[in-house]
């Protein structure tokens, strides 16, 4: 998701004071993820040590890292790039 839209970290990862509505999104998405994180550690598919304080980490982390590669241009120097 991160990949694919750049903003989706920024909105998870601010809190909106003043704007009720974005407020109850923010708190209704969090509270999925510490149900997500209870349901795969019983199941067994994530670490116990894994905490919410975890996603912070991961959603903060460097964005290109989890971004695909860029598509190569048509540009003489990048000719290259098409084989």
């Amino acid at each position: 998701m991160q990949a694919a839209d750049r903003g989706f970290a920024d909105v998870l990862t601010m809190s909106f004071p003043g704007v009720p509505e974005l407020e109850q999104h923010h708190a209704r998405a969090y509270e999925g993820f510490l149900e997500l994180i209870g349901r795969a550690k019983s199941s067994g598919h994530l670490r116990e040590d894994f905490t919410s304080r975890d996603l912070v980490l991961l959603l903060m982390a460097k964005p290109e890292s989890s971004a695909p590669p860029p598509t190569p241009s048509r540009t003489p120097g990048a000719a290259w790039w098409h084989g």
